[in-house]
């Protein structure tokens, strides 16, 4: 594959997603929900709420700008570990921080999708990631070459 193609869904061959448990799957439904309602209710778009929190005007955000967002939106995930969780399954290439396009991609994803068909890809995405390894026949006797 092409450095420039991506496989169906946008995803690119480095893509790692840290994989999420079901409560996370629908905190952070809620999450993307609740950020959509914020945004119809003060008339701003989801850009402008990504751009108030990107502090150092970098284009993206880290873990410490992801959990101040939670906090303006009075979002209490109980532990910190959660966020970190959450935010580690929308930085797509492990870089410790998510770009507009990567949290747009997921917003959308999220409120257009059932939590059914969400936890359904996520085991999907990583029993993918299980079946990467090679599966090479031993041809009976357990050994290589073996008739």
């Amino acid at each position: 594959m092409d450095q420039d193609e991506k496989p169906i869904g946008g995803m690119n061959d480095q893509r790692r997603r840290t994989k999420l448990p079901a409560k996370l799957i629908l905190m952070k439904k809620n999450i993307f929900e609740a950020v959509d309602f914020e945004c119809r209710k003060s008339d701003v778009s989801m850009r402008q709420v990504f751009n108030k929190v990107d502090s150092d005007g970098s284009g993206s955000i880290d873990v410490r700008e992801f959990k101040i967002m939670l906090q303006n939106m009075r979002v209490n995930l109980g532990d910190d570990s959660s966020a970190q969780q959450i935010f580690a399954s929308m930085d797509f290439d492990n870089r410790g921080k998510v770009t507009w396009d990567q949290f747009n991609e997921d917003v959308k994803k999220y409120l257009k999708k059932s939590i059914h068909d969400l936890e359904e890809e996520e085991r999907l995405l990583h029993l993918d990631d299980q079946m990467e390894e090679p599966v090479i026949p031993t041809g009976g006797g357990g050994r290589l070459g073996s008739t």
